[in-house]
């Protein structure tokens, strides 16, 4: 088994250009395992706040959503503070999560997130 080729990039919000909140149903990760990256880029609006919320359901609503937390307890979430293109990489472990996520921006500009995690070995 070749380690790199086990690797995915997966979007959970595609590049887009709004003044809005944005909330999606959410990717389903059952089939990823171990450590994850997320990747969040905002560009402008130094009010942008992005968290990451996982759900036991895909659902296009705010039923069920939670914030994920880190090892500490805390919410994985930022407030990039700048009105300059900023990305963020969270580490977390997927395996913890619930099994769909998503992240939820406010005040979004332009922003794209993404997963690059490990599938599992079948």
């Amino acid at each position: 088994m070749n380690p790199i080729t086990q690797y995915s990039i997966v979007d959970l919000v595609s590049i887009r250009t709004g003044s809005a909140s944005i909330s999606l149903a959410g990717v389903d990760v059952k089939d990823y395992d171990g450590k994850a990256k997320i990747v969040v880029i905002t560009q402008g609006g130094a009010s942008v706040v992005a968290t990451l919320q996982h759900n036991d359901v895909q659902a296009y609503d705010d039923s069920g959503w939670a914030a994920a937390q880190d090892a500490d307890g805390n919410s994985i979430a930022v407030t990039p503070g700048t009105a300059t293109a900023t990305t963020t990489v969270w580490e977390v472990d997927i395996s913890s999560l619930k099994k769909y996520i998503r992240v939820v921006l406010t005040n979004a500009s332009t922003v794209y997130a993404g997963v690059i995690a490990f599938k599992k070995y079948r």
